[in-house]
């Protein structure tokens, strides 16, 4: 016999106690298209903040959730260019994306890593 372990709204609380609390400390942050997601109980994975926003706002919020800007990550494809990093806040993971242009094939041959930038 398996028990099947469903998600309950309940379990999602802290990331929204989470959230409330970035409103609260951060009233100016530009808004931002934010999910909640579910946790996964079954793989031992709580609830997740996903927060996505234009680039130019990413260091604002990177900023306000103070997470390492040596995490920053550049996602490149064929069209789409963002940034995104990951960290954790008051026990809730908080995944970060902030969409930029397109690059142009010179941005996008330049280094990408902070110690590959001559000072």
């Amino acid at each position: 016999m398996t028990t099947e372990t469903t998600a309950q709204l309940g379990d999602q609380a802290r990331a929204v106690q989470v959230l409330a609390a970035l409103a609260a400390q951060h009233p100016t942050l530009p808004a931002a298209y934010i999910t909640v997601h579910a946790p996964l109980p079954e793989h031992n994975v709580g609830a997740r903040l996903d927060v996505q926003l234009d680039g130019s706002e990413f260091e604002a919020w990177r900023e306000a959730i103070d997470a390492d800007p040596a995490s920053v990550v550049l996602h490149t494809t064929i069209s789409n260019t963002w940034l995104s990093v990951d960290t954790v806040r008051d026990g809730v993971r908080l995944h970060l994306a902030g969409f930029v242009a397109t690059l142009t094939a010179k941005q996008l041959a330049a280094p990408h890593r902070l110690e590959a930038v001559n000072a």
